[in-house]
């Protein structure tokens, strides 16, 4: 302790002051702060990595999805073809049946 007050007394309570901080950010605080970086870098990795593997499953879904979807469509373009050739059908008929009663009814 004795030590302490002399070299307080040699080189003035300011400097001594800064170096006590100097050594307490050393030897305290700088392992602390350290420790709470590792486990925060440690823990955005994992997060990075677990967000990565839900973008992934995301992306299966969407491509899945468009996949489906354009079945979908393709299913669709065809059952519209398909109604569409039975409306002309059915057009072709009732066009030949009112044809054929107007022929009937003027004999």
């Amino acid at each position: 302790m004795q030590d302490l007050v002399a070299a307080i007394g040699t080189v003035g309570f300011p400097i001594a002051l800064v170096v006590m901080m100097v050594w307490f950010v050393n030897t305290k605080a700088w392992p602390v702060i350290t420790d709470a970086v590792r486990e925060y870098q440690a823990f955005e990795k994992a997060r990075n990595e677990r967000e990565t593997k839900n973008n992934e499953r995301l992306i299966g879904a969407f491509e899945q999805n468009t996949k489906v979807l354009s079945e979908t469509m393709q299913m669709i373009q065809a059952l519209s073809s398909r109604v569409e050739r039975v409306e002309n059908t059915q057009r072709r008929i009732i066009r030949t049946m009112k044809h054929r009663r107007e022929g009937s009814n003027g004999d």
